[in-house]
């Protein structure tokens, strides 16, 4: 992972003295998380997503494809990002650029947290067995990075799949009709559940004996700096329902069970509350177009 931030001795001791006291430098509690914002562009599955100074925007688009010939009667998805110097001057584009590593990690989280998870019903993305379905392709675009785009990134693929409608399809003696936009109103994705992701940063606090049990400290949603002092960064991604979708570690530091448990608790008890955020923010983009919301 490239180093992106170079913070000097003084720095981080001020940073971790201000922890110990649970005081982070932008005025947040440990766990405590940005402020949240989204905000839709012209067409259907488009969302921007800021989270604190990271900013993060998806687009979702449909093509009609074959099926794979194990899985004849399921539609297709996929995700494609890239981190380039438009979201921090220190990034490389391309295979040989020093991002390769980090945004190869940032798309399998987001792999696994929405098309492995099953958020979409792939099979509701049939259009006729073994010949034609669906193929849901989903583009990040990271604009700017002030740390923990992880959870940027799942709530803009999140909000932008709830958002996204594609053409009505009727089927009659064989054949497919696609009705445009203007002639019928675009069908809603399947969706199985809401994604949500909460990444905790832990940051050794030396000296400290006995501060959160352990001599570390865990704040979520880590901006820049937290995260490039962080020993470790731990992601849970659930539901509302509080069904767990996925756990993820980086960095050498051991977490105890209890540790693990505490972020997952807090995780499950905070999912409900942000995606009711999304969902209303959603619902009320639909709204003003005129277009049947979701549930």
């Amino acid at each position: 992972m490239p180093r992106k931030l170079e913070v000097n001795v003084n720095n981080k001791e001020f940073i971790i003295n201000a922890l110990k006291d649970n005081k982070r430098l932008d005025g947040r509690s440990l766990l405590e998380a940005r402020r949240l914002e989204l905000e839709y562009g012209e067409g259907l599955g488009s969302v921007t997503v800021k989270l604190g100074e990271s900013k993060v925007m998806c687009s979702v688009s449909c093509t009609v494809t074959s099926p794979l010939p194990e899985r004849p009667y399921e539609g297709q998805m996929s995700i494609s990002s890239e981190l380039s110097a438009m979201a921090m001057a220190h990034y490389e584009s391309g295979l040989r650029g020093n991002t390769a590593e980090e945004e190869a990690t940032l798309n399998r989280q987001l792999d696994k947290a929405i098309r492995r998870s099953g958020m979409v019903d792939r099979e509701a993305l049939c259009i006729v067995g073994g010949e034609k379905v669906w193929s849901i392709a989903l583009t990040l675009h990271y604009m700017a990075d002030d740390g923990n785009l992880v959870d940027a990134g799942v709530t803009a693929c999140t909000a932008a799949l709830l958002h996204f409608r594609k053409p009505e399809a009727t089927v009659v003696g064989g054949e497919v009709t696609y009705h445009p936009l203007d002639e019928r109103t675009p069908v809603p994705l399947a969706i199985n559940h809401t994604p949500i992701s909460f990444t905790f940063a832990f940051l050794d606090t030396q000296d400290t004996q006995d501060t959160q049990g352990g001599g570390d400290i865990a704040v979520l949603d880590p901006n820049a700096i937290e995260a490039q002092l962080s020993d470790a960064c731990f992601m849970v991604t659930t539901t509302p329902q509080k069904e767990l979708l996925t756990l993820n570690k980086q960095g050498g530091k051991v977490l105890s069970v209890e540790r693990v448990l505490e972020c997952v608790g807090y995780a499950t008890e905070r999912a409900h509350t942000l995606a009711k955020q999304i969902h209303d923010s959603v619902n009320a983009d639909l709204d003003r177009r005129r277009i049947g919301g979701i549930v």
